[in-house]
């Protein structure tokens, strides 16, 4: 707790440090320029989302990457959408109005307009200050201290450059007072385009959603809600200018395109033409199966004839070898199924069986059996013939079909390489088909784009003016202000305690000397109380014998400012009240202006009296001189800093007191006591600590030091 108490009892001083930095930033703050934000929100165009038909502008839109954010926030801060922001809201000047102690911004709020003629350049970047005194009368004064006068609505020259002061256009210009002092400025596009582009804060609310937030900073409230809006709808205007001359382009690459792609397919579907009509090609697939299938037939028709030529031969030579005994043949009658034949057959059969019956009766040469072998001969011979004439026909159908069949297959000669030339020209063909319907497609979206005057950018919310500035924060540099005279304050009393700390307690004067304590004595509040104090100190320093009967004890301090004249004086007069004769040597000649004496027993006795200060010796026989005549010798020595007789004292005195004061002394006079009683031999130095642990607040101090100036005079105390 005591390392705290000095910032305890410095607190009124660290509470005024905290009040005077809360009001310097009140001044401040009422000094400063309030800044207000606007903010808006746009949504930007998703060609996965949106309404209905945002697809058609998926190939022809310039803003249909995914990943556009960062590159759309580059396009809202570019000089070309913050060029036409100038143009359209008219900035090439700042105006502001001059007050006693800051300017305020003009915007929409202007009561004048201020118009330039030519090349305003050596105006730039000059604040020229203009008085209107009356409705007419115009003062223009130039940094150099150059005075031009004019009149409203009254061109002027001006370093060179011509403008025209007027009067706000509209209805609501007689609303704003026009006699004032003002001061304006005329900017360059390039410093308007910087300035735009500094004030200017766009980002996106999160890097996966296509929102951005657009802000801008102004002291003029309305200016920061205008421009963010102006900006917000430039962008946009520019998107949809971009988006239809982009159509507009393509629609014209498309046009052309169109009709170069047409003129090729016209060129491939004649040539088409004049090969069909060159090699009388109608359907090469359908023609070609056809002439198959009828190469097919006629193969099957020729394999059933060959198959019967075949018979009837084996038929034939069967016949042959066997026609002279008929009845014993089995012949294959497969081609001959007619019902000549078969009857024929039958007949053959029936006259067979008839000769047979007549060989049981007659022999062969009989009339009557060579009659029927004649006829058999005759039916034979004839059923031969037929067989031949048969064969020859089905040859001549042979051989026919065969011819057929040969002139059906001349049709496939040199069918690959028609093949090939119509798979090419129908190749080419549909290339330049589906091109052709590809760019009308196209051209059918690019005209749509290009009627479509309309942005899928949606602002979500526009800036709005703002009431509540958001610099400077009041709260946030009034708090900080008020933490920092609190720091201040804090810092102040911890750099007083390290630079020159004070000795208010018993350790702070045994850790930086190896001179003991004989007491401390602190701030008393009666008069009670101090004389009981010193009257048990007496007795405590008697008991310790620190202090002996016949013996002079020395109380000395560093600067005579630390009170050792007032420990003196109770210590008498407590031995007084003890029984003691005591003599007071008043070694500093002040002692006797500062008490009286009153009691009988205690003596003051001047030093300057009695002792000549010829030698130091001499001070051995003054000190038994006063033992002789004294119980007690208390001696008010001289300051121990430059003191003439103080170190004559430190070695002449039994017992050497070293008063040193709380309030008073520092560390560095504790070293300083400690060269001094070293340097002289002090004999039996002791510290007496006066006001230990006394720390009055500043209240007290400032009373103190009123009182202090009040009472000149100084009292005289009564021992």
């Amino acid at each position: 707790m005591k390392h705290f108490r000095p910032y305890i009892t410095a607190l009124p001083l660290i509470l005024l440090s905290a009040a005077l930095a809360w009001w310097l930033a009140s001044k401040y703050l009422s000094y400063a320029v309030p800044m207000y934000e606007s903010t808006a929100k746009l949504r930007l165009a998703d060609i996965n989302e949106g309404v209905p038909g945002n697809n058609l502008f998926k190939d022809l839109d310039v803003f249909a990457s995914e990943t556009k954010i960062a590159a759309e926030i580059e396009v809202m801060k570019s000089r070309v959408i913050l060029e036409k922001v100038i143009d359209q809201l008219g900035m090439q000047f700042s105006l502001h109005r001059k007050g006693k102690l800051r300017k305020a911004e003009l915007f929409d709020d202007s009561p004048v307009r201020i118009e330039v003629s030519g090349d305003a350049s050596p105006l730039y970047r000059i604040p020229v200050e203009m008085i209107i005194s009356d409705t007419t009368d115009i003062t223009f004064m130039m940094p150099g201290g150059q005075v031009t006068k004019g009149h409203l609505d009254e061109s002027v020259l001006l370093n060179g450059v011509k403008l025209m002061v007027g009067r706000r256009p509209g209805d609501n210009a007689g609303k704003y007072k026009i006699n004032d002092h003002y001061i304006f400025e005329l900017k360059s596009r390039e410093s308007l385009v910087a300035e735009l582009q500094s004030g200017l804060d766009i980002t996106s609310v999160d890097k996966d959603v296509p929102v951005v937030r657009i802000s801008y900073k102004s002291a003029n409230p309305a200016k920061a809600a205008i421009i963010v809006n102006t900006v917000a709808d430039n962008y946009i205007h520019d998107y949809i200018r971009i988006k239809y001359e982009s159509a507009d382009i393509t629609s014209n690459f498309l046009k052309n395109q169109i009709n170069d792609m047409s003129a090729r397919l016209q060129n491939s579907e004649n040539k088409i033409q004049d090969y069909r009509d060159k090699n009388n090609i109608i359907n090469i697939r359908q023609e070609t199966e056809t002439d198959l299938r009828k190469i097919s037939q006629l193969k099957i028709q020729q394999t059933n004839l060959k198959m019967n030529l075949e018979a009837i031969d084996q038929l034939n030579d069967y016949i042959s070898k066997g026609k002279d005994n008929f009845l014993t043949l089995a012949p294959n009658f497969e081609a001959f199924t007619d019902l000549l034949s078969t009857e024929m057959i039958k007949k053959i059969k029936e006259l067979q069986s008839e000769k047979k019956e007549l060989l049981i009766t007659y022999k062969e040469e009989d009339e009557r059996v060579r009659s029927i072998d004649r006829k058999i001969g005759d039916y034979t011979s004839y059923l031969q013939e037929s067989i031949n004439n048969t064969r020859n026909n089905i040859q001549t159908k042979y051989n026919n079909l065969l011819a057929d069949i040969t002139e059906a297959e001349k049709v496939f000669i040199g069918l690959p390489e028609k093949e090939k030339l119509m798979t090419i020209m129908n190749r080419e063909f549909e290339l330049y088909q589906s091109s052709y319907l590809f760019l009308n497609n196209k051209k059918i979206e690019a005209d749509v784009a290009k009627a479509a005057k309309y942005s899928f950018h949606r602002i979500l919310s526009p800036a709005t003016v703002s009431a509540t500035p958001v610099s400077p924060n009041r709260t946030i540099i009034q708090i900080v202000s008020l933490l920092l005279g609190l720091f201040l304050g804090i810092a102040a009393i911890a750099a007083r305690e390290m630079i020159s700390p004070s000795i208010r307690t018993e350790d702070g004067l045994e850790t930086r000397s190896n001179i003991p304590v004989a007491y401390l004595a602190e701030k008393f509040r009666t008069k009670a109380s101090e004389t009981e104090f010193f009257r048990r100190k007496l007795i405590e320093l008697q008991v310790r014998e620190i202090i002996r009967p016949g013996q002079m004890a020395a109380f000395s301090s560093l600067t005579g400012r630390e009170f050792h004249h007032y420990h003196l004086a109770n210590m008498a007069k407590a031995m007084a009240a003890a029984g003691s004769r005591t003599l007071i040597v008043d070694v500093e000649g002040s002692f006797a202006a500062r008490y009286r004496t009153e009691d009988p027993r205690i003596s003051v006795a001047d030093l300057s009296e009695v002792y000549n200060g010829s030698r130091p010796e001499s001070m051995e026989i003054l000190k038994k001189q006063w033992l002789n005549e004294y119980d007690q010798v208390l001696v008010s020595n001289e300051k121990l800093h430059n003191g003439v007789l103080s170190s004559v004292f430190l070695k002449y005195s039994d017992v050497n007191f070293i008063v040193t004061d709380s309030r008073l002394t520092s560390a560095g006079n504790i070293a300083t006591i400690n060269e001094i009683a070293a340097e002289y031999n002090a004999v039996r130095p002791h510290f007496i600590l006066n006001r230990a642990n006394y720390s009055p607040g500043l209240i007290k101090r400032i009373a103190a030091a009123l009182a202090k100036l009040r009472h000149t005079e100084k009292t005289v105390q009564a021992l």
